[in-house]
């Protein structure tokens, strides 16, 4: 007996992001978004130093790799981790200053999340 699959919302968000072509993106979209990563960027440059953000440094110099190929935002700390700390440390820094974006109907900042991971 064959089993029939039926399409996920997720199946479906797939698709449209495989099939998505950069000029199929409207202008006015490319342009937030990278007023959003400025933002994001500048955000993350304020908080580079703050406690939290040290703190978590630390942290990951004793549980993560001792390198790895990503890098911080802070430069200065002259540190290479793994993605996977180095998204957490770039999210901290760029949201800890709460001067990033809000999305004012669900009182989140959802693009410090996402640049995190592309940083």
């Amino acid at each position: 007996m064959a089993t029939s699959y039926q399409e996920t919302r997720t199946d479906r968000l797939v698709k449209w992001a495989v099939d998505l072509k950069y000029a199929d993106i409207p202008d006015e979209v490319v342009q937030r978004t990278k007023d959003f990563f400025l933002d994001t960027l500048g955000c993350a440059i304020a908080g580079r130093s703050h406690p939290a953000v040290t703190a978590l440094v630390r942290f990951a110099a004793q549980m993560g790799p001792s390198s790895g190929k990503s890098e911080l935002i802070d430069g200065s700390q002259n540190v290479t981790i793994s993605p996977a700390f180095a998204s957490l440390i770039n999210a901290a820094a760029s949201h800890v200053v709460e001067q990033d974006d809000l999305h004012n109907r669900s009182i989140m900042h959802p693009v410090s999340l996402v640049f995190a991971l592309y940083l």
